[in-house]
């Protein structure tokens, strides 16, 4: 679902102008469905507000590390990446961020797909890369969450120097779930995080790998059951094992009564989309983990913008027209409102902790008049050069600020 777009975080570290972050009144022609987010996420926030009493419980609220993001590819073993990411460490840090979610998805960490890449030896640079990371990110306090599940292939690999949409019909089901087992036992061993998210988007991982029987309840929940058995057999130390769906999913209820049974630590919720009653759906999924005696976590969540209409035409997984209006800075009151209404969730529901994803938000968006009819690749690409400008000046957005302000301790 969020193909999140991250091999367009290109150069976090290029010179770009920073954009101008007052919103502007919305485009006539996003009005429309401007007017449906604000309705249906006002409806989720005075639900939570009667629903919560206030107390505050000792959630990990943290952000996407976007410049670590594995579907960058090999840009990451650039030495610039690495600062690129204590950089951002170090910005998330002052927004009062304790956690931060990395992606090392498979096939990163493989050995056999980087003989097929033609860069033999890279799994193991890769393997350090994410190694040091996580002794930097621990050396701050902070948490690590890593999640686990298929990279992207298509648009969003573009400038990521692997080739994988290629390697991906080669493989048969069973042969993409011992890839996996050997990628996540890497994981475990040598990049160490507090948390392991095995997958929480069965629909985009059967899309991405053609592979539509990984994707049903039954699919889905036994390809996990053997990576967490595996897994403990070997040893997962102090990390915990996670495990779950996205808002959107169909017949979620069915996906989270096999995971309840297959011994994941705890649930691992995306939240993008929110029409119709998924909101809702966020609080049945998480009502239901707790019933089953799981604790729930939000490893991804950012304000989809995408009409009810268009999802039947346009498949985020493979064409990020979606993710490219997410650039305007017109968004950001609702943006805000998503954001502090799901940390007010998180305290509401106990959760273990919440990540936003668009991260890149909370230093910069696109002026819509200045930016509004570049293509959507001309979009994500000027979006990643704001937002590196807005991380090197120490610039904030009102959703940055929101933010922090929300996760305040108290």
């Amino acid at each position: 679902m969020r193909a999140r777009a991250l091999a367009l975080i290109i150069a976090l570290l290029m010179i770009a102008p920073a954009s101008a972050q007052t919103p502007p009144s919305v485009p006539r022609e996003y009005e429309d469905l401007y007017s449906m987010m604000d309705r249906n996420v006002s409806a989720f926030e005075s639900r939570v507000a009667r629903s919560w009493d206030g107390r505050y419980s000792d959630v990990q609220f943290g952000a996407e590390l976007l410049v670590a993001n594995c579907n960058r590819g090999r840009q990451l073993l650039d030495p610039r990446a690495f600062e690129g990411a204590k950089l951002e460490l170090t910005r998330l840090q002052s927004l009062g961020v304790r956690a931060v979610t990395v992606c090392i998805g498979f096939p990163l960490l493989y050995r056999p797909f980087f003989e097929f890449n033609g860069d033999p030896g890279d799994d193991q640079r890769f393997t350090d890369f994410y190694r040091n990371l996580s002794g930097e990110v621990h050396r701050r306090n902070m948490r690590l969450i890593v999640e686990s599940s298929i990279l992207f292939g298509g648009v969003y690999a573009q400038g990521s120097g692997l080739n994988l949409l290629p390697y991906y019909k080669t493989l048969s089901s069973p042969e993409i779930v011992a890839g996996r087992l050997e990628v996540v036992r890497t994981i475990v061993r040598e990049v160490r995080p507090d948390y392991l998210n095995l997958g929480s988007e069965p629909d985009t991982q059967g899309k991405l790998t053609g592979r539509p029987d990984i994707a049903t309840p039954d699919g889905f929940s036994g390809m996990t059951a053997h990576l967490v058995e595996q897994l403990r057999a070997s040893g997962v130390g102090t990390t915990r094992l996670g495990a779950g769906i996205g808002t959107w999913q169909q017949d979620g209820e069915a996906y989270l009564q096999l995971l309840c049974q297959i011994g994941i630590d705890f649930v691992d919720l995306h939240v993008y989309p929110v029409n119709g009653d998924m909101l809702n759906r966020l609080i049945t999924y998480t009502d239901q983990a707790n019933a089953c005696g799981k604790p729930v976590a939000i490893s991804e969540a950012w304000l989809q913008k995408q009409r009810d209409s268009e999802f039947a035409r346009i498949d985020a997984a493979f064409d990020n027209a979606i993710y490219a209006r997410d650039t305007f800075s017109f968004w950001s009151p609702l943006d805000r409102k998503f954001l502090v209404s799901l940390t007010r969730f998180a305290h509401w529901k106990h959760l273990l902790y919440l990540s936003p994803f668009w991260s890149k938000f909370f230093w910069a968006y696109l002026d819509y008049d200045k930016a509004g009819r570049l293509s959507s690749q001309a979009l994500m690409t000027e979006s990643s050069r704001a937002a590196a400008a807005g991380l090197r000046n120490g610039d904030v957005t009102p959703t940055g600020t929101a933010y922090k302000a929300a996760i305040a301790r108290h």
